[in-house]
């Protein structure tokens, strides 16, 4: 059985891309980029299929780093930051490829 969390988690998630590109100044290129990653999780968000856990999570942890760093909590220039951003990413991209393998791994 798989766990589902709410599609609408990625809608609220993109709501607070929104919020923050429109808070910042234009001339940085953080905004932009937030604005994308909020278009990108609305498209997510309103789908009618539920999708795996890990990866909406994974999502919502990259549009907390990402508000964080555009906020100036984190140095967002670090290795450190940059590897858990890698690390968070791949759940949120490569989950069903993982799964299929995993899957073909155990059976």
């Amino acid at each position: 059985m798989r766990v589902r969390l709410l599609n609408q988690l990625q809608v609220v998630a993109a709501a607070l891309c929104f919020a923050e590109a429109a808070k910042l100044p234009k001339n940085d290129p953080g905004p932009v980029l937030t604005g994308v990653m909020g278009f990108l999780l609305l498209l997510r968000g309103i789908k009618a299929t539920p999708e795996a856990a890990p990866m909406i999570l994974s999502r919502c942890i990259l549009v907390g780093i990402m508000v964080a760093g555009d906020e100036g909590f984190i140095g967002s220039n670090s290795w450190f930051w940059t590897v858990i951003v890698i690390v968070v990413a791949i759940p949120a991209i490569f989950w069903p490829k993982i799964e299929k393998l995993w899957k073909q791994r155990l059976g």
